[in-house]
């Protein structure tokens, strides 16, 4: 729920931001800056179109399809995408302004074209000064590295007023036990307009047991937030995720 996401996230930048101590801080800023330069480095994709499986699609808004994905944590953190017909009837994947968190969603979780292209301006956590550096890449860079790495890709919304968007972005690596945690903001009608560019704050290599701690600790409870977050990105209230660590 939008609360728990919230309150969760917030309470973790302040935690990873405090300054590090010991061997294990030290291995996990060396870990960060070889995240970093690796990235800086990486290319991206190549011009691959998202492979589209419509087998478990279900009918979600008007003529709108969605595909349930696993959740993360909580059931408003989701592996969900969305899709409509084109006009010639081809199921193609939702990019449009009149469905932002949706089509939003659908920019991090699919290899749609305009993730080459949309721009991401970071404030990386680090953990060798307790202070932080820029990192700038794109969507398509970001996802394509940390995918290459294990990282599987989890989306919330935590506030949608108008044309602002506030969004959290969960990269989980299961067979390493770490996420890559991202707090992020964007007008979306830019970015699916094709010259928006997404800002936020990232803390890297994160123990999975410490996000869940902290979901765990987060008040529980339907908001009208929550109930408008579950209607945006869970479409399927009962599905259970069939990975435990997703599914908490």
């Amino acid at each position: 729920m939008k609360k728990i996401i919230s309150v969760a996230l917030s309470a973790f930048l302040l935690l990873i931001s405090s300054p590090a101590r010991g061997a294990e801080d030290s291995e996990r800023a060396a870990a960060e800056n070889r995240f970093i330069s690796g990235l800086e480095a990486w290319p991206g994709t190549a011009d691959d179109e998202p492979k589209i499986d419509l087998s478990t699609a279900e009918n979600y808004r008007d003529s709108l399809l969605a595909v349930p994905g696993k959740f993360y944590q909580v059931r408003g953190i989701s592996a969900t995408t969305y899709f409509r017909p084109d006009s010639a009837g081809t199921v193609i994947p939702l990019m449009d302004t009149g469905f932002p968190a949706e089509s939003i969603a659908n920019l991090f979780l699919l290899p749609v074209p305009l993730a080459r292209t949309t721009g991401m301006d970071l404030s990386v956590m680090t953990h060798e000064y307790g202070s932080a550096t820029r990192l700038q890449t794109t969507v398509d860079k970001l996802l394509s590295y940390c995918e290459g790495a294990g990282c599987q890709a989890f989306f919330g919304v935590e506030k949608l007023e108008e044309d602002n968007l506030s969004c959290s972005l969960f990269l989980y690596n299961p067979a390493e036990g770490y996420d890559h945690v991202f707090k992020l903001d964007c007008h979306p009608s830019e970015i699916l307009a094709g010259n928006g560019v997404f800002t936020g704050r990232v803390s890297l290599f994160v123990p999975t047991d410490n996000v869940s701690d902290l979901f765990r600790k987060a008040a529980e409870g339907k908001t009208d937030a929550g109930r408008e977050l579950e209607r945006q990105m869970n479409v399927n209230p009962s599905q259970t995720s069939g990975d435990e660590k997703t599914d908490n």
